[in-house]
């Protein structure tokens, strides 16, 4: 099996990341600029027995999405699961947040046309939402039971997460 999280190096990206690593999972953890934060978030990933795989790539760009795309591919042939947790933080009051600050955050988050097609030719993608881990995991249990009956005709799939 093989998952993908954007933003997986902090946050609910890492607890997302944290919590699907097992034997036998390539955990991609794509962040954006924080190495410390992404190689602890592979440690941990790989002393639960996953195996973790770091892309250091911006996907506000198109130019990162096909990064992490080639990324991802290089090392799989196919990817079961996309995780989409990168958010960018844009501090200050409301009405004073530079616009071009606030541009580039909603462009992580709501990726253009062309970045959702190169992400959806890497595996099956799902939009999510949520504000806590909690919710995360809920939701990402909730895709990877769909997968595991999607599956079904692979004796080897797993049938649910707990």
């Amino acid at each position: 099996m093989s998952i993908c999280i954007t933003g997986g190096s902090s946050g609910v990206g890492r607890a997302v990341a944290e919590r699907f690593a097992a034997p036998g999972v390539d955990v991609f953890v794509n962040y954006h600029s924080d190495d410390e934060a992404a190689a602890e978030a592979g440690a941990a990933i790989e002393a639960a027995g996953g195996t973790a795989h770091l892309v250091k790539a911006d996907i506000g760009s198109l130019e990162g999405v096909q990064q992490l795309v080639a990324a991802v591919s290089a090392e799989v042939d196919r990817l079961d699961q996309l995780v989409h947790a990168a958010a960018m933080a844009v501090p200050g009051e409301l009405i004073e947040i530079d616009g071009d600050a606030l541009d580039a955050a909603v462009r992580t988050l709501l990726a253009d046309p062309a970045r959702r097609r190169s992400l959806g030719r890497a595996g099956r993608a799902r939009a999510m939402s949520w504000s806590t881990p909690e919710e995360a995991l809920d939701e990402v249990r909730a895709v990877y039971t769909e997968l595991a009956q999607a599956a079904s005709d692979d004796r080897d799939a797993p049938r649910d997460l707990r």
